[in-house]
């Protein structure tokens, strides 16, 4: 008999998808399911709850919510933790879109239950891991911007409003950013592991959860609102003529200025430069979809 710990953000998109997860949950147990149900309901409380569980007494960790409570328990895995699925109850769910999950119930319990579990080697930025992607530069500018209250009450439309407030506010100034050993003069810079940006829109269709390096794009000087049309065009799916923004194949971003601007992964602010961005060493495993 399979035992779960379903680890939830029950404020996760404002709380507009907690009918996902009580569907899901009910045709689980009606599986017979041992489900153990633990609430996230602040930061850092995932990953708590994720480092506490071990296999002896675990088979899968399911965590329901957005990328930043499934970013959150990503900080707790360690070598004896089960493998972790997730089950997307969020605003933007990049890492669901990523993977492929269904979207009917049906379909996200038989992924809950017969999922394969896979290496997947996380980004990193400093001591912090990320899943999807981290970025430097006028975005993550805007996600420091972005009050939680606006983000759980509007959705996607907050990034929209408050990134256009930060791009008045604040511009998009240049700086450097230095891609295994080499620099480059930039606006913005995105470290992806997966292909997507902001939802499920491709900015790196060369990047692969499954290998160990990063797709860096590279978004170069520009006036603010050339820069600020590139990456809505971005976020919002426009197809990107081939080498309009170059993409590098890396092992390593390191940023040494300007000296404490903010780095997001995965929606929410994780560092500040300085910073080395880059895989990790060490697999978690993630259930994929069979």
């Amino acid at each position: 008999m399979l035992r779960l710990r379903m680890i939830y953000n029950p404020v996760a998109a404002g709380g507009r998808k907690v009918s996902v997860l009580e569907a899901v949950t009910a045709q689980l147990e009606a599986q017979g399911v041992i489900l153990d149900m633990r609430p996230a309901l602040y930061a850092g409380e995932a990953a708590r709850l994720v480092r506490e569980t071990t296999s002896d007494e675990t088979d899968r960790i399911v965590v329901a919510g957005g990328d930043g409570t499934i970013n959150d328990a990503l900080q707790g895995l360690h070598a004896a933790s089960p493998p972790l699925g997730i089950l997307p109850t969020g605003t933007a769910n990049v890492l669901a879109h990523e993977l492929g999950l269904p979207r009917s119930t049906s379909d996200l319990v038989q992924y809950v239950l017969h999922g394969k579990p896979q290496p997947v080697y996380p980004g990193r930025v400093n001591n912090r891991r990320f899943f999807s992607m981290a970025s430097a530069g006028s975005d993550a500018q805007a996600v420091m911007d972005l009050p939680r209250s606006a983000k759980r009450r509007w959705g996607k439309v907050a990034y929209l409003v408050y990134g256009v407030a930060s791009f008045v506010r604040h511009g998009s100034p240049a700086f450097v950013a230095r891609v295994d050993g080499v620099d480059h003069h930039v606006s913005l810079v995105v470290a992806n592991r997966g292909k997507r940006y902001g939802g499920n829109h491709i900015l790196a269709p060369s990047a692969q959860l499954l290998n160990t390096s990063l797709v860096i794009t590279l978004f170069p000087p520009a006036r603010r609102a050339r820069t600020f049309m590139r990456l809505a065009a971005v976020a919002f799916g426009a197809r990107r003529k081939p080498g309009s923004l170059p993409q590098l194949n890396a092992s390593r971003l390191d940023l040494t200025v300007p000296h404490g601007a903010p780095i997001q992964a995965d929606g929410d602010i994780v560092a500040r430069i300085p910073a080395t961005i880059q895989v990790d060493s060490e697999p978690i495993l993630l259930v994929l979809p069979d």
